[in-house]
């Protein structure tokens, strides 16, 4: 794996394009190349992850980060946790707990971040996936958990694993599938 950073005061001291969140950081990804294999042992391409502290959990899948001494919120990208009751929106079962448990994941740690396509919503928040130092995912553990469900309008990179995961975690009724969940007696 090869992976080439450069920091560049401004985007006109740059000899190369890059997104406008990676030029408002100073970090430039001139290259990435290789696979890695993943922990079911296939090949995956290497995607670029930056380093970031979460340091504020909002809801079930929105997050506080600060890198580089800026502040900013970030959307966990191709999932939809439970609506916390808002002015826009109404409350929805497990959106307490959703949070609680993606505080216990990230909040007061730094994690890593890898930005997705495209890197802001409607809202001008961050999208993207949230990796732990031991490289497991954030996202997923939100949906393994039966905490947040598939976002299905998402083209994630990583939607085929999720949706993996929401089928199995609905197949045992977990969480927010155990309100709609037909057990056998």
């Amino acid at each position: 794996m090869v992976v080439v950073l450069a920091l560049f005061p401004s985007f006109h001291d740059s000899p190369i394009q890059a997104s406008p969140d990676l030029l408002r950081w100073g970090l430039h990804i001139l290259s990435v190349s290789g696979t890695a294999e993943n922990r079911e042992g296939m090949r995956e391409p290497i995607r670029s992850r930056f380093r970031v502290f979460c340091f504020n959990v909002i809801d079930g899948d929105t997050i506080e980060i600060k890198t580089e001494g800026k502040r900013e919120l970030l959307r966990l990208a191709g999932i939809d946790a439970p609506e916390k009751e808002g002015p826009y929106t109404r409350y929805e079962p497990f959106s307490g707990r959703s949070t609680r448990f993606l505080e216990t994941l990230v909040k007061g740690k730094t994690v890593y971040m890898e930005l997705a396509s495209p890197s802001r919503d409607r809202f001008g928040r961050l999208l993207g996936f949230v990796f732990l130092d031991n490289g497991s995912f954030v996202n997923g553990h939100l949906i393994r958990f039966g905490y947040a469900k598939v976002f299905q309008k998402s083209r994630s990179p990583y939607k085929k694993k999720l949706v993996g995961l929401e089928r199995n975690a609905r197949k045992r009724c977990l969480g927010l599938w155990s309100l709609t969940c037909k057990t056998k007696k």
